[in-house]
């Protein structure tokens, strides 16, 4: 005998149908109603009926309000005044003196004075796209390191701070004379290709201009004698893993998140840093420098609100390191950088002004002036993103 249910006719899933949407409208109204009810200043005697009737609905729409309220409030920018200011940096100096193995951690907000918008800040990449704005118009390839880069270049150079993981691609820290093997650039660099044989190239142009979110091939070949694998970017969108070791150096990082005693944190909200377990040793004294909230500052030994570039010159005043001048002629890329052949697929890209009227760059040098764009978005930037 069949016990199984019987199966219901198109007439009665139809009114099944009909009867949850009701539902759904109805609800909706309600909500809606609710919601001005709370609102409201003086309340009718109906709103107040429907307020004491619907206790648990309440509770929520005013937690999500509540919610809602203190996510905006994260997003506002402060400020440290002068008076404020002064005993903090004269604090973290006192604590990198103290320290025996001093890291930096740096995000999005230490290449804003590079005219490269943040993510979360005002005026940032995730502001504009909540607000249903384009992203602000940039060019990340004619961009230049910012003082706070050189200051931090000059600190490593004369080890002061031990090593810099840093979760920019815009190649703002290496370019600043960080030497590669003392830089973590975990979400990848935007001059870099990379093959699945380990060989690696730098470029004087971004290679991401055909690539996207699980698309990485830049459409050229290693040019590495008996190879010809393809090359990828070195990005890592969210809700992916990066497939290469440089220029991510995980091991190294790992390395040296093991021995710190003092991690500075520079321009970053650190939403997405947190999640990074390794990089976070349970004894170890926390700095943020950051203008927003975020979800460290509870642990932070000491809480900055200032910009970037000021403070990083006052700690190398006082640690007596010349900042070093950045010049486009001497860009470490210069040096690193692998020329095109003349077989290689020609980017439509712009290219670092350096390549000009240089002779090491002669692919690059005669599509220079073609090439040219006065705002150039990477392929890479605003894609993959999402906003938490």
């Amino acid at each position: 005998m069949d016990i199984g249910c019987k199966r219901k006719s198109p007439r009665a899933l139809t009114q099944i149908s009909g009867a949850i949407s009701d539902a759904k409208a109805e609800y909706k109204c309600k909500r809606k109603d609710l919601a001005a009810a709370l609102k409201a200043e003086i309340k009718s005697d109906q709103q107040e009926q429907l307020i004491s009737e619907n206790p648990r609905l309440s509770k929520t729409l005013r937690r999500q309000w509540a919610t809602q309220k203190n996510n905006q409030s994260r997003l506002a920018e402060m400020y440290d005044s002068a008076e404020e200011l002064a005993p903090k940096v004269a604090k973290l100096i006192e604590m990198i003196r103290e320290a025996q193995h001093p890291i930096v951690y740096t995000g999005a907000g230490i290449s804003t004075s590079a005219n490269i918008p943040d993510y979360r800040g005002t005026g940032g990449v995730y502001s504009a796209m909540a607000a249903g704005q384009d992203i602000k118009q940039c060019n990340l390839v004619t961009a230049t390191p910012t003082l706070g880069h050189m200051a931090l270049s000059g600190l490593i150079k004369n080890k002061i701070f031990k090593f810099l993981l840093s979760q920019n691609c815009d190649g703002l820290h290496l370019r600043s004379g960080i030497p590669p093997e003392q830089l973590s650039e975990i979400h990848g660099n935007m001059f870099m290709e990379n093959c699945d044989e380990g060989h690696f190239f730098y470029r004087a142009f971004d290679v991401t201009e055909k690539t996207n979110v699980k698309r990485h091939k830049t459409g050229r070949a290693c040019s590495i004698e008996d190879c010809e694998e393809d090359l990828y970017d070195a990005i890592v969108h969210f809700g992916e893993m990066n497939r290469f070791d440089i220029p991510y150096r995980w091991e190294t990082a790992e390395t040296h998140s093991s021995k710190t005693d003092l991690i500075i944190c520079i321009g970053t909200s650190l939403k997405v840093l947190k999640a990074y377990k390794v990089l976070w040793p349970k004894k170890c004294k926390l700095v943020i420098i950051n203008l927003q909230w975020t979800p460290k500052d509870k642990h932070a030994d000491l809480l900055i609100r200032g910009q970037s570039d000021q403070i990083l010159c006052e700690v190398a005043k006082a640690f007596d390191v010349a900042i070093p001048s950045y010049s486009e002629c001497e860009d470490p890329l210069i040096a690193l950088a692998t020329a095109l052949n003349e077989s290689d697929p020609k980017p439509s890209t712009p290219f670092l002004n350096m390549v000009e009227n240089n002779p090491k760059f002669t692919v690059e040098n005669s599509n220079f002036k073609t090439n040219f764009k006065e705002h150039y978005t990477p392929g890479w930037y605003g894609k993959g993103m999402k906003k938490n």
